[in-house]
């Protein structure tokens, strides 16, 4: 049985292993990293909690991350919603009641898995009924 490196690929490019033993013998490999594996994001703008199945809930798809957190806030600041889990979405409601229609802010923070540093996204989503 060989002997397992694990060695953290920081780019979506081709490496290239050798591996040599002391007696000078070596063995090349070449492995390349997906483009699949870059991270990805994609944040809705616009917010139709009337139940017909699509743009009741507002979350973003993220491909490749980790750690995450979202905050919603109303138009005078006031923060209205808040997770930490990506599953998780906001269904345009405060304190069990439907929000108005307009504009709302929102900050997301997550790390990306190539690189592991935090992504700060703000913008806003627009409730639309």
């Amino acid at each position: 049985m060989g002997k397992l490196l694990n060695i953290q690929a920081t780019q979506q490019i081709t490496y290239t292993v050798i591996v040599s033993s002391k007696y000078d013998c070596e063995s090349t490999a070449s492995l390349t990293v997906r483009p699949d594996c870059v991270s990805k994001s994609f944040i809705p703008n616009v917010l139709s909690p009337n139940g017909d199945g699509l743009n009741d809930i507002f979350k973003p798809t993220l491909i490749n991350f980790k750690n995450y957190s979202l905050e919603i806030y109303n138009r005078w600041g006031e923060k209205i919603f808040e997770s930490d889990d990506s599953a998780f979405g906001w269904d345009g409601t405060y304190n069990g009641a439907v929000v108005q229609n307009g504009v709302y802010s929102f900050v997301m923070r997550y790390k990306t898995t190539e690189d592991l540093q935090w992504q700060n996204v703000g913008g806003v989503v627009n409730v639309v009924r």
